[in-house]
């Protein structure tokens, strides 16, 4: 992971305004380079930027 977000929720979470259950790792929002790949995937993709938005409930 090379760069990653803060939204709303992680500063209503950091505030105080949603009770958490701790430890905790804000972010949910993130992007970076692949660096490595497993033997069935294409060397092709190595190096190339890549992102992912992983979010379980966003405390809706």
């Amino acid at each position: 992971m090379a760069w990653a977000g803060v939204c709303g929720t992680d500063l209503a979470i950091f505030s105080g305004h949603y009770q958490v259950a701790l430890p905790l790792v804000l972010g949910h929002e993130f992007s970076g380079r692949v660096e490595d790949v497993g033997s069935r995937v294409s060397r092709k993709l190595l190096g190339k930027l890549v992102t992912a938005e992983i979010n379980n409930s966003c405390l809706a």
